[in-house]
């Protein structure tokens, strides 16, 4: 729903990184707007609420070519 509004870019699983088990796998979701933005995106989340899912979120600058 995220990506179908417009407001997530990519959003899907990455490669399992040498410093993470392969029981815990690791997604990526790139958001348009700034990170409160995509706090407020996430805030009520049925994955993130329930425990299912964590959530860390890193503020990325893209430059423009």
């Amino acid at each position: 729903m995220l990506e179908e509004s417009g407001s997530a870019v990519h959003a899907g699983p990455t490669y399992r990184l040498d410093d993470v088990p392969a029981a815990d796998p690791i997604g990526v979701a790139a958001f348009r707007g700034d990170a409160e933005e995509a706090r407020l995106l996430l805030r009520d989340d049925p994955a993130l609420l329930s425990g299912l899912l964590l959530c860390d979120i890193l503020a990325w600058h893209v430059a423009d070519a």
